[in-house]
């Protein structure tokens, strides 16, 4: 969380009103928590969102010494798995 403190993709709205900062920020929050439980557990991440979880992979993949013993964040997109 402190490499990435801002969340990555815009605050979500609906019919009546948007997301607060503060619930973006929660929102991110989990996103890492899922995607370190992922990452610590060698699973595949299967999500909905791309734009939640790439800058995580890019980070990961640009700073491997930060994260060590962790092998790639596997992305797999439930389109995919649909198809």
């Amino acid at each position: 969380m402190a490499l990435l403190p801002t969340a990555p993709s815009p605050p979500q709205r609906s019919h009546r009103m948007a997301e607060s900062r503060q619930d973006r920020l929660s929102r991110w929050r989990f996103d890492i928590m899922i995607a370190a439980t992922a990452l610590v557990n060698g699973l595949p991440l299967i999500h909905n969102n791309p734009q939640d979880f790439e800058p995580l992979r890019g980070l990961i993949e640009r700073m491997p010494e930060r994260f060590p013993g962790v092998g790639p964040l596997n992305l797999i997109s439930v389109k995919r798995l649909a198809a």
